[in-house]
């Protein structure tokens, strides 16, 4: 609502003399005026009619009747506004009485309601919404563990006890120890990988010789074999690996798509709904090691060009995520959280003091799991699948995995820092070093064994 005042006007409420012209601009809440109706047989919704989910609550007052009595004594003068108007005359005290009745009243205050929590519009999720829950829970929950199930039942390489050099076909899973324990090392680093990516690359770049090793020290573990080789991708790891990156990507892209084309009240929106977009970072700085793996030449110059394209890439899609937020953000302010998760993923955490570390582990378990974890627990509606299901439970499923993903990877980064603090020699052995002085040399074989088991 807007008023003019012209210069001179005076003002009831305040007492206010205006001296120039002004105009004052009032803002008032918005009314629903809502009507009940029934459609005859044949009859459709008017396509002007716009419904609206509200939270209504009534102020019923039943009738009453009152009586007031009013005396004037002589020359009792009577005041309005600061203002006398009249002096009462008589000479006697005066009495006057007055009746009001009021009929029943019933008021009703409304205000709209978000979809999120209007139950009524929990019939409105679609199948994008189911596909992007499903492919998010695999692509957060389940590959930094599923893939890596077959260890549990594979055996431990046999030791090189005839004293021959490797051959170099043994390049598949197997270069992996076995059984529980190799399972849980190789579900650590996956750990690692996952919440703390920025963490395993600045690993994987500190124990790599090349652009060779760069991406299997990334994806297989910070390890070498006796003979010095880094690890190597089988077919089915090098398969996984990708496939579990690009549906990250995926899922980024999806949850991302729908926060930026969602109603305004919609869970789906700047906050609890970027679900995959902070874990981002794992899979563009993993892919990008894999192309220069495949691509880059193995050079010392090679490899600078490659560090400098994986930071270039993390950096450059966060930045056009964060543009592309802040644009279709409107009034919603939390579109940055996401953002600053994403930055935190991607810092490796390993160059500051041990508590940093902890704080990196956690704002990366809370940026995987939290949205979901949230939205499932508040049992959210409004196109949310979370009102089609048990949603606590699924609320803690989701929280547990989250958990015992941190756990594990703050496991891994203790382990893996002490190995690098203790091999000084990751990228000064030669490949064949050891193998031809071992031949040689009884004795270095042994100590080799001793100093350089697989890990």
């Amino acid at each position: 609502m807007t008023l003019h005042h012209s210069s001179g006007e005076t003002g009831l409420f305040p007492a206010t003399t205006y001296t120039a012209p002004t105009t004052e601009l009032y803002t008032q809440r918005a009314t629903i005026k809502a009507s009940c109706f029934t459609l005859a047989p044949g009859q459709t919704i008017p396509p002007s009619l716009f419904f609206v989910g509200a939270s209504c609550s009534t102020d019923s007052r039943p009738g009453s009747t009152e009586t007031t009595t009013y005396s004037y004594t002589p020359g009792e003068p009577l005041v309005a506004f600061g203002r006398t108007l009249s002096v009462y005359t008589g000479t006697t005290t005066r009495y006057i009485t007055a009746t009001h009745t009021y009929d029943p009243q019933s008021y009703v205050y409304c205000q709209p309601l978000p979809d999120v929590w209007n139950p009524a519009t929990c019939h409105t999720v679609t199948p994008l919404t189911w596909a992007t829950l499903a492919v998010t829970f695999l692509a957060v929950q389940l590959s930094w563990w599923l893939f890596d199930v077959p260890l549990l039942w594979q055996q431990q390489k046999k030791k090189n006890n005839d004293n021959k050099p490797p051959t170099g076909e043994e390049d598949d899973d197997n270069d992996r120890p076995g059984g529980l324990s190799g399972f849980l090392l190789a579900v650590a680093w996956a750990c690692v990988r996952a919440n703390a990516p920025g963490c395993a690359a600045l690993y994987a770049l500190a124990a790599g010789r090349d652009t060779g090793e760069y991406a299997a020290m990334y994806y297989l573990g910070v390890r070498r074999g006796a003979d010095g080789r880094a690890p190597r991708f089988s077919a089915w790891k090098l398969a996984t690996s990708v496939g579990a990156d690009l549906l990250s990507v995926v899922a980024a892209g999806m949850t991302v798509y729908q926060a930026c084309t969602a109603s305004e009240f919609s869970p789906k929106r700047f906050g609890a709904s970027l679900w995959a977009y902070p874990s981002l970072p794992t899979a563009l700085i993993g892919l990008s090691l894999l192309v220069g793996r495949r691509w880059f030449p193995r050079t010392r110059r090679a490899a600078q060009w490659l560090v400098f394209m994986v930071v270039a890439v993390v950096v450059l899609v966060g930045v056009a995520l964060a543009l592309i937020l802040w644009r279709f953000a409107g009034a919603d302010e939390l579109w940055f959280i996401s953002v600053i998760f994403y930055a935190t993923m991607a810092f490796p955490a390993v160059v500051c003091p041990g508590p940093w570390i902890l704080l990196a582990i956690g704002y990366g378990m809370f940026a995987r799991v939290g949205g979901v974890s949230i939205a499932a627990w508040q049992h959210q509606a409004g196109g949310e699948p979370y009102c089609m299901m048990p949603g606590i439970g699924f609320a803690v499923v989701y929280i547990t995995l989250g958990g015992i993903s941190a756990l594990l990877a703050l496991f891994g980064i203790v382990r893996f820092y002490r190995t690098l603090g203790e091999r000084k020699w990751y990228k000064s052995l030669e490949p064949q070093a050891v193998s031809q002085s071992a031949v040689q040399d009884g004795a270095i074989l042994e100590g080799e064994k001793k100093g350089a088991r697989v890990v």
